[in-house]
């Protein structure tokens, strides 16, 4: 079953991949700001729909991918968690309550202290929920992809700053990498679970090929309704002198 929960998720990725290929109108690529392409060099109107495609697919992607993981995570955790809303786990004697994040680089500087109070918010919660049977409602945060590492956290004096006062002192378990897939999965990876995907690449190939010619074509006959040359400038005229410049004259 670990096999197939695996493959249910990445079938659903390219599902849902396919969706937004399927889906992606001129008007989405167009509500981008078309000087700052211009300024990055592209000169032609083909250029600035490639550019403004990969602009909008990776945050699609990154998005798609990140409810993937979770899925598989929680599919695999042995024993099961707790689908709440949040993503819970009794482990050890307590309930934990886990923030998970893909990779270390999301926790920076900025985020953490954002991170950490929802994740303090979260945990009172369910304290009071669980007084009835006395079990301790712990924190984590949970790092899918890092160099290995497991420590207990507490969240550092703010000094002069008072912004972060509430957080002063608050633990967390801080697991990253192989470590937080053996924690909660018994594995260290899901490397040898994943198998065979050469059809799914090529089928998203394909799609997003389609869907890349259709939008270029798209932008090439709008410009000519206007009467104007496949360059960026155009597509600036065309997105300062209409709400809607995809719309049809």
């Amino acid at each position: 079953m670990t096999n197939e929960a695996v493959h249910a998720a990445l079938r659903d990725y390219v599902d849902r991949r396919l969706h937004f290929y399927r889906t992606k109108r001129l008007r989405d690529l167009l509500s981008k700001d078309v000087l700052m392409f211009a300024l990055r060099g592209v000169a032609t109107s083909d250029g600035f729909v490639e550019q403004a495609f990969a602009a909008l697919e990776s945050s699609s992607e990154e998005t798609t991918m990140g409810h993937t993981w979770q899925r598989i995570l929680k599919d695999l955790a042995e024993p099961a968690v707790i689908d709440a809303g949040d993503f819970l786990a009794e482990r050890e004697g307590a309930l934990w309550v886990i923030e998970e994040k893909s990779q270390t680089n999301t926790l920076n500087a900025s985020s953490l202290a954002q991170t950490v109070r929802a994740l303090k918010d979260r945990v009172e919660r369910y304290r009071t929920f669980q007084q009835a049977r006395r079990q301790p409602v712990k924190a984590m945060i949970g790092v899918m992809r890092g160099r290995e590492d497991d420590r207990e956290m507490r969240f550092p004096a703010g000094g002069p700053r008072t912004e972060n006062r509430d957080l002063e002192g608050f633990e967390y378990r801080y697991i990253v990498g192989p470590a937080f897939w053996r924690w909660l999965t018994g594995r260290p990876s899901i490397l040898s679970l994943i198998g065979d995907f050469t059809d799914a690449t090529a089928v998203l190939v394909e799609a997003r090929q389609d869907c890349l010619a259709r939008l270029q074509l798209e932008i090439a006959e709008l410009l000519a309704q206007h009467s104007l040359p496949p360059t960026i400038a155009s597509v600036i005229t065309l997105t300062f002198e209409n709400d809607d410049p995809a719309a049809t004259p």
